[in-house]
């Protein structure tokens, strides 16, 4: 489990300010060279406090040494071109095609001063800044949004620095820039385990680290905030003006996301400040929902035992009839830290076939592979039955006694149902076209990912495994 330091924070966040960056590259030259593994390792300590702050899984900084050069090589193209792109031109300073692919597949910072001697947001302090996600272009928080998603697993960590004289003043430039790989293969699809909703802030939260951008968040994997409502009220039950910035998804992030601004920065010098927030109205499918949370904002340097708060993430989507959440319990150590151990509840649930609106089909490999994916309800039925279709333009519907999967609802078909089951859900068996005859694949396996009312029906507990 994590060791959380709430009461002297030094375990995790801290020490992880002053790692020396030590690159030994030349943004003159467009020399990519490399900074210290001490400062990539700590900026990766630094992101995984976040992350535990929503009791994600950490991440790890072994993604490949191609990522990681490409970051470096990216951090230095913008160090020699004083400018900030996730698609620099071919016609910029120190180009590759290397570092580019890296710029489009990272979150990215640069930054410029004029003393050496003023601490720089590069690596660990870096992740900060990402998460304030300020400014008129991040309104959508998505440098906080691809940290913050539950499936990602690896990551890589590039920074360069640079100085020259500032034009038109008696003093030198010094630029930073870094980056830190977040898409791609180091990330694996959501799962029963992963929360299904999270916010920013959210719990337990140390004053220090309140967004200075006033910008809270609160991610959904299956939600519609085109109309949601918005609470927060204060720790005396007074509601908290709020102006929203964000509704919804674009498509370079990695789940929907509501982002509204609140000028919350309470005086916690002596107790906790305690917010409640409840988001109301959101479509899950034909249905609405709402999530409701409480924003605990503490002092971490108080010497308060109370601190140690155990705690519990909300049961996750049924998939493959179980459902799953992860609780920590939280116990005061003699040295006035909490030390943290996370376990994984896991209980049976069921899910209403007819209610689903995403089918998963999943397990084909080799040849005809691209029918996997998730299917989406359409809005009207096919000779009388539900029919979906996925995002890579695969239709699953019914016709002649059996489901199909087609690119069209006439004509071929790539995959069908060996029954003549009422629901994709329901069947037993799939046949997939092979290149010359349709063959059972006792791998492909169909589950329900959304369902109507954005609920689950769930009984007891059936284990509990220790991580």
């Amino acid at each position: 489990g994590y060791l959380l330091n709430f009461v002297t924070p030094t375990k995790m966040y801290l020490p992880t300010a002053d790692a020396p960056e030590e690159f030994d590259g030349d943004t003159l030259t467009c020399a990519a060279g490399n900074v210290s593994a001490r400062f990539r390792a700590e900026t990766v300590t630094r992101l995984n406090f976040f992350r535990a702050l929503n009791q994600l899984d950490p991440v790890t900084e072994d993604f490949g040494p191609t990522e990681t050069a490409g970051c470096q090589e990216s951090s230095v193209i913008m160090v020699a071109n004083e400018k900030l792109s996730h698609f620099p031109a071919e016609d910029w300073d120190c180009y590759t095609q290397r570092g580019a692919t890296a710029a489009a597949s990272s979150n990215i910072f640069i930054a410029m001063k004029s003393s050496p001697f003023v601490k720089p947001p590069t690596g660990a302090l870096s992740i900060d800044a990402y998460y304030n996600d300020a400014g008129d272009n991040n309104k959508q928080v998505g440098h906080r949004a691809n940290f913050q998603y539950p499936g990602l697993r690896q990551v890589a960590v590039g920074s360069a620095s640079g100085s020259k004289p500032w034009e038109g003043k008696p003093l030198t430039k010094y630029t930073m820039s870094g980056a830190v790989w977040v898409f791609g293969d180091n990330s694996v699809a959501p799962t029963s385990d992963m929360p299904l909703w999270y916010a920013w802030p959210q719990g337990y939260f140390p004053v220090a680290l309140l967004p200075q951008s006033k910008r809270w968040s609160l991610t959904h994997r299956f939600a519609d905030f085109t109309n949601a409502t918005i609470s927060v009220l204060d720790p005396n039950g007074n509601s908290v003006p709020y102006t929203v910035d964000h509704r919804g998804g674009v498509s370079y992030l990695p789940e929907p996301t509501l982002v509204w601004q609140v000028d919350v920065f309470p005086d916690v010098s002596a107790a906790d400040a305690v917010y409640s927030v409840t988001i109301g109205n959101i479509a899950v499918g034909s249905k609405t929902t709402t999530v409701s949370y409480t924003v605990t904002v503490m002092e971490p340097t108080r010497n308060d035992p109370s601190a140690c708060i155990s705690s519990a993430t909300s049961w996750s989507f049924c998939i493959d009839e179980v459902e799953t959440r992860t609780v920590v319990t939280s116990v005061a150590q003699d040295d006035g830290t909490c030390m943290e151990t996370r376990t994984t509840e896991t209980r049976s649930c069921e899910i209403d076939a007819m209610a689903c609106t995403t089918v998963q089909l999943y397990g084909r490999t080799g040849f005809n592979a691209g029918i996997n994916g998730d299917y989406v309800k359409l809005p009207d039925k096919i000779n009388e039955k539900d029919a979906f279709q996925s995002s890579s333009g695969f239709f699953l519907y019914w016709r002649s006694s059996f489901w199909r999967i087609a690119p069209a609802t006439s004509g071929g078909y790539y995959a069908r149902s060996a029954d003549d089951a009422e629901h994709p859900l329901l069947v037993d068996s799939w046949l997939v076209y092979s290149g010359q005859s349709f063959d059972a694949d006792p791998a492909v396996k169909t589950r329900c990912v959304a369902i109507d009312s954005g609920e689950t029906t769930s009984s007891s507990t059936t284990a509990t495994t220790q991580t």
